[in-house]
């Protein structure tokens, strides 16, 4: 496990702690019962295109909800893949390697609830930033290198809380993603499908 995983259950164990912490409120409603907290979800992803594997997925979101069930939410999410690039000038044919991707979304969902369930579903869009291998020729030699690219992309998300401790949430969510252009690891297949779990709380 990398240092920024490790960082990262860390912060998830902390919020959980902090969630579960909370003390009930009155029940007029104040302008915090309408923030949740920075949201910290693991899950997976798995990308259509044969050149990506899947991989672990690492999701921060806050949301500001509405009175009639309508939310904005932002997401700041990371997750990493292993490439394979079929190339006949390659010896071996084929060349591996690692790439971090990172995603900054923004979008509008709406929750219905039903007593402690909750389900929403989040229309989001943004920009995916990725590191783009590039092959060179040196003399007989070919050199893999990476060069620093994005792509716009939507999201489509699917999610289900439910209600373990007065605003404090359980959450699952699934979702698929869309690459809005045709360009490096997308060509052909631009999509992904992954899910998450995680737990978030209103702020107050």
């Amino acid at each position: 496990m990398s240092i920024q995983r490790f960082i990262t259950v860390l912060i998830l164990l902390f919020t959980l702690q902090l969630a579960f912490a909370q003390k009930e409120k009155a029940e007029n409603e104040k302008i915090g019962d309408r923030f949740f907290m920075p949201s910290i979800q693991m899950g997976y992803i798995h990308h259509l295109p044969d050149e990506l594997s899947g991989g672990l997925l690492v999701q921060t979101s806050l949301e500001y909800k509405t009175r009639r069930g309508f939310f904005f939410r932002l997401n700041y999410d990371d997750f990493d893949s292993n490439f394979e690039l079929r190339n006949p000038q390659s010896a071996l044919g084929v060349i591996q390697g690692n790439v971090s991707f990172t995603e900054f979304l923004g979008g509008i969902g709406y929750r219905a609830s039903l007593k402690k369930h909750h389900f929403l579903i989040v229309l989001q869009t943004g920009r995916r930033l990725y590191s783009s291998p590039i092959l060179t020729e040196q003399g007989n030699d070919l050199i893999l290198e990476l060069e620093s690219s994005g792509i716009n992309v939507n999201r489509y998300t699917f999610g289900y809380e439910y209600e373990i401790e007065p605003r404090v949430f359980l959450v699952l969510e699934g979702f698929a993603s869309h690459a809005r252009q045709a360009k490096d690891f997308w060509e052909e297949r631009r999509g992904a499908l992954g899910f998450t779990l995680g737990i978030t709380a209103t702020i107050f």
